[in-house]
């Protein structure tokens, strides 16, 4: 029986195979879930987010490595811009390095087509003062959450047979959405005034601007930006208090 140690080797070769996150991922999956209790499957997701972040570059600071975290897009390989000032590497979505405040553009290469220089999305500015508002795009339902009132973050999903929940879905349809028990949790990171949102490994996937989100790994949420939790539609905005 595959035990969690084996599972991290085997997750480590295919990786060092040249496979994607996404297909070691799809290839894994059933054995994991199958093996593994919930626990279990939290601390390989873990080991093996530490794992990637420290054979990327094992040289960085604590602060830096948060920032090189936001690349992991799977569907794009990314030309990372090194801050002038710091030498932070920094990610799509960002207009100013994550860790000193420098100006920057970002530039990437997607499908082997090498693209212009992306500006970051505006508006992924969030303060201590702001609301973050989920807009339900099939009706006139809002959510409106102040994230940073909690240390640990916000947990979203259905409150179903007595799961920990923060926000209950299910009232708004989640469950017909297949929206998951706990599905996603929303998270202010005070270190750089912004939200992000990790998925939960939910069955159905969790969605920002159409591009599924790998569990477990943080993903920063802008105004405006499109948010999916596995069929439930909502638009993100930032309402900033006078």
């Amino acid at each position: 029986m595959p035990t969690l140690e084996t599972l991290f080797d085997q997750y480590k070769d295919l990786r060092l195979s040249g496979k994607s996150q996404e297909a070691v991922f799809e290839l894994m999956k059933e054995t994991v879930v199958n093996n593994l209790n919930r626990e279990e499957r939290n601390t390989l997701a873990i080991k093996c987010r530490d794992w990637e972040r420290d054979r990327t570059q094992p040289n960085l600071n604590h602060a830096q490595r948060e920032a090189l975290r936001r690349t992991a897009l799977t569907n794009i390989t990314l030309k990372i811009t090194f801050c002038p000032a710091c030498d932070t590497p920094n990610a799509p979505g960002v207009t100013r390095c994550q860790v000193c405040d420098t100006p920057l553009a970002v530039e990437y290469q997607q499908k082997n087509d090498t693209t212009a220089i992306k500006k970051a999305p505006q508006g992924s500015v969030f303060l201590q003062n702001t609301s973050l508002v989920l807009k339900m795009v099939t009706s006139n339902h809002r959510v409106i959450l102040e994230p940073q009132m909690s240390p640990t973050g916000i947990k979203v999903g259905r409150a179903v047979r007595g799961a920990p929940i923060d926000v209950d879905l299910d009232p708004l349809g989640g469950g017909d959405y297949g929206v998951s028990r706990i599905h996603a949790v929303l998270r202010f990171d005070k270190a750089h005034n912004r939200i992000v949102i990790i998925d939960n490994n939910s069955t159905n996937g969790t969605y920002v601007n159409d591009v599924q989100i790998p569990p477990y790994e943080e993903t920063t949420l802008a105004d405006g930006d499109q948010l999916k939790l596995a069929r439930m539609q909502f638009i993100v905005a930032f309402k900033n208090e006078a």
